[in-house]
């Protein structure tokens, strides 16, 4: 069956809703998982046995993607970068003592039909899928913080094969119903003119270090000269930009600040919001679109996070840090960014 006339249709974020059958099926699956590897769910997995129970999720989600082709074909979209943004309701909702190792094994049983989980070493304690929640005290634009969570796109200080390729969000709880939101990187640009969007394309701007990655010695605090659009090599426009963490290079004219303001504001007029609770889960490109999330103002939110690559950029990240796990210092990424960004300015 052919799905192209669908794919036609697309919005920036696709929605599914599970059937119950697919529902049961995952929630089954995840139990036998969490029964055959029980570190498998935990904060920080077992390395000498995740990489085959990593094998056997994979194996266990294909089964049932095997009899429900719609959501198999979606998926292997997002994959193919044909879809850039997926969000799905109806999966389980787990309780209890093993609730969050459940909620971590359907993250892997998911996130591995597309890619290769990783995770930086200095963020959230190297943990692989980190359960984030508002602090009081939570610094602004973090994930910790109860306040808005402005438009950016994750790491956008490393050269784009040190970043992520998807992030995914799986909700536990979400007791205000705080929205995420996802701005697709052609709607932007739809909503801009020409002017401002061919400036995004030059290198006027400089983007700081994330705070979570703390004061690495060597490593300036802000970027070389970056330009915040660029053309993929398959013709596509990919974006990176923390908005509250860019600044117009020295020397730029004021049409680099223009642009600037005007995409803030485009972002705003084309970010979708969707509420990540309990059985909900969205998975998105982060080099096709900007995310945020809106303010906490009362009770829990939790969502487990996870980063996703291809598996030649997870092996390009081995072959660097010297190491065969999922957990990586990012001290090296970096470094390879200063010098790669050295030698290019």
């Amino acid at each position: 069956m052919s799905y192209q006339h669908e794919l036609n249709r697309i919005p920036a974020v696709f929605p599914i809703s599970l059937p119950s059958k697919v529902t049961r099926s995952i929630n089954y699956a995840a139990r036998n998982l969490n029964s055959a590897f029980p570190s498998m769910g935990e904060r920080h997995p077992d390395p000498k046995t995740f990489a085959f129970a990593l094998d056997c999720a994979k194996e266990q989600m294909d089964l049932i993607l095997s009899k429900n082709d719609w959501l198999g074909y979606i998926l292997a979209n997002v994959e193919n970068e044909s879809i850039d943004a997926v969000y799905i309701r109806g999966l389980p909702r787990f309780k209890g003592v093993d609730s969050s190792k459940l909620h971590r094994i359907v993250g892997l049983m998911i996130g591995r039909t597309i890619g290769n989980i990783f995770q930086y070493q200095q963020q959230n304690h190297g943990v692989l899928q980190p359960a984030l929640s508002p602090e009081p005290d939570g610094p602004a634009n973090s994930n910790s913080t109860p306040d808005d969570f402005l438009g950016h796109t994750d790491d956008a200080y490393f050269i784009k094969k040190y970043r992520c390729r998807n992030i995914a969000l799986y909700g536990e709880i979400n007791q205000c119903g705080a929205a995420t939101g996802y701005a697709h990187s052609e709607s932007i640009i739809q909503h801009m003119n020409d002017r401002h969007v061919h400036q995004l394309f030059k290198s006027d701007y400089l983007f700081k270090l994330p705070a979570s990655f703390g004061d690495i010695p060597g490593i300036p605090e802000w970027s070389e000269r970056r330009s915040i659009l660029h053309e993929s090599t398959n013709g596509d426009v990919h974006i990176e930009v923390p908005t509250y963490n860019t600044e117009v290079c020295a020397g730029a004219d004021g049409l680099a600040l223009e642009a600037f303001e005007q995409l803030k504001k485009a972002i705003d007029s084309t970010i979708q919001w969707f509420v990540v609770t309990g059985s909900t889960y969205l998975m998105f490109n982060n080099n096709r679109g900007v995310h945020a999330r809106e303010a906490i103002p009362y009770g829990n939110r939790r969502v487990y996070r996870s980063y996703w690559t291809d598996n030649e950029s997870l092996q390009n990240m081995r072959t660097i840090c010297g190491t065969e796990g999922h957990v990586f210092d990012a001290t090296r990424f970096l470094e390879e960014t200063a010098n790669y960004q050295a030698q290019n300015s």
